[in-house]
């Protein structure tokens, strides 16, 4: 039968698919070609994006640090409240995490701190006596080592006009102060917003972590769930895992720190210890790189204590790590040692101090996928034991 002419024609189902599929080709080329042409301005927006969420990343990090304890206090409360004040044993237990943590932050404000700004002025008052050590220590040192047509008296006679120099600079910098000035303001509104934040997170964490399930199985096939849950409860426990044990690392071997400078009598034992403990909350190379400024420290008031610090830092260094993070870190990061020296180089690279932090529970987790994958292709390849005669 003769089609009618102006009739239209019956488009194919096939037909339709390949027309979307180019469509959608050629609508991923021209925005991949736009993002190329403005990447900067992309990456602008994406970074005040970010910016933006700030108060959301803090909080949800607030969160996650307080989540482990939060529970461990309402499963201690579930028993002792009566039945029919059992709901009231989340409430209760977020109020005493928020409560140990406020203790801890008085603490350190109304005990440590006071005695650190004690030793901070005191090493300013001192400042001219160490460094007239110094000088004399340098000029020992090149005298012993025949280099004396070097003049470190010039130098730093030059060092004593920084003081000067950098308080005629500082009127200059001041659009940079007050820059410095708004952006310590945004960040301390964004930590309250954070802490804020936390709280709601906290309280609502089972309900939102229901909705999570249920986006991810409405939206991805049922294999792909299954494998991002998977990699959801290794990143849980490996971070959580590398938190808590961080963060008693660094508070024990801060607290030995102490003990040993006060045992062996060094100089400055509490803000030397405080550096060390703070840097220690990056693995294996933290406490070296806190060892640093204070073994400068000690090196202008007496160049032989210098030298017993640095013995002591070593020993202790390796009692921390044949003892100390095996037992409290260990194996709850899966991460082999040399992996973690090579993640926190690469990390410190890439982020800084947080690349560092976050590099570790990252590449654990890495770590584990990529075992669990080895172990699943070698199991799946392997002969069984019946058919290899």
């Amino acid at each position: 039968m003769l089609r009618r002419k102006g009739a239209r024609k019956t488009i194919r189902p096939m037909d339709k698919i390949l027309f979307r599929r180019i469509l959608w080709i050629v609508t991923y080329t021209i925005l991949l070609v736009a993002l190329l042409i403005k990447l900067d301005l992309v990456a602008g927006f994406a970074a005040h994006f970010l910016s933006l969420l700030s108060p959301l990343f803090i909080g949800g990090a607030i969160a996650f640090i307080l989540c482990r304890p939060q529970r461990f206090l309402e499963k201690k409360l579930c028993p002792v409240l009566p039945q029919r004040a059992a709901f009231l044993a989340k409430p209760f237990s977020i109020a005493g995490v928020y409560l140990l943590l406020g203790g801890v932050v008085f603490a350190i404000v109304a005990f440590l701190l006071p005695q650190l700004m004690d030793s901070v002025r005191m090493l300013y008052s001192n400042i001219a006596l160490y460094t007239e050590q110094f000088q004399r220590l340098l000029n020992e040192v090149l005298a012993f080592l025949h280099l004396n047509n070097i003049k470190i008296d010039q130098l730093f006679e030059s060092l004593s006009e920084l003081p000067k120099l950098a308080g005629e600079a500082l009127f200059g910098m001041l659009p940079q102060v007050l820059d410095a000035t708004g952006s310590v303001v945004r960040s301390v509104t964004n930590t309250v917003l954070g802490f804020v934040i936390s709280v709601y997170l906290l309280a609502d964490r089972e309900k939102l972590g229901r909705q999570g399930a249920d986006l991810i199985n409405a939206y991805l096939p049922a294999r792909t769930a299954q494998g991002l849950f998977r990699v959801l409860r290794i990143s849980n426990r490996t971070f959580s895992n590398f938190v808590t044990g961080q963060l008693t690392e660094a508070l024990i071997l801060g607290c030995m720190c102490f003990a040993g400078m006060l045992i062996f009598g060094f100089d400055y034992p509490l803000l030397i210890s405080t550096m060390i403990g703070v840097t220690s909350l990056i693995p294996i190379a933290g406490a070296i790189i806190g060892c640093v400024p204070a073994v400068f420290l000690l090196l202008m008031i007496d160049p032989v204590k210098a030298f017993w610090f640095i013995v002591f830092i070593l020993v202790l260094q390796q009692i921390e790590g044949d003892f100390i993070y095996p037992r409290v870190v260990g194996s709850s990061i899966g991460l082999p040692a040399v992996w973690i020296l090579l993640t926190v180089v690469i990390g410190g690279g890439i982020g800084g101090v947080l690349g560092m932090l976050i590099g570790v529970p990252i590449a654990s987790v890495l770590y584990q996928l990529l075992l669990t994958d080895v172990d699943r292709r070698l199991n799946r390849t392997e002969t069984p034991p019946a058919d290899r005669s």
